[in-house]
């Protein structure tokens, strides 16, 4: 199972052509937009083990940590 995604010059996300009709195996893209709706500069997305989720930009100086898998990104 692959997810083909072809980036024909693409310079924005709105411009990829993502081909989802795959067996997914009971697996979904949802809620994309409420992790983007609350998003500004500077933050990130990371997958916690079970969902997406944004880590907020850190201040300066701070460096990001990352703890391992199934450990969230932190700044120090």
């Amino acid at each position: 199972m692959s997810l083909l995604v072809v980036a024909k010059g693409a310079n924005t996300l709105s411009q990829l052509e993502i081909d989802a009709d795959k067996d997914w195996n009971a697996k979904e893209i949802t809620n994309i937009a409420s992790i983007v709706a609350g998003m500004v500069q500077g933050d990130m997305v990371y997958y916690n083990g079970s969902i997406l989720a944004r880590l907020p930009s850190g201040s300066p100086g701070h460096n990001l940590q990352c703890l391992g898998p199934n450990r969230n990104p932190r700044w120090s």
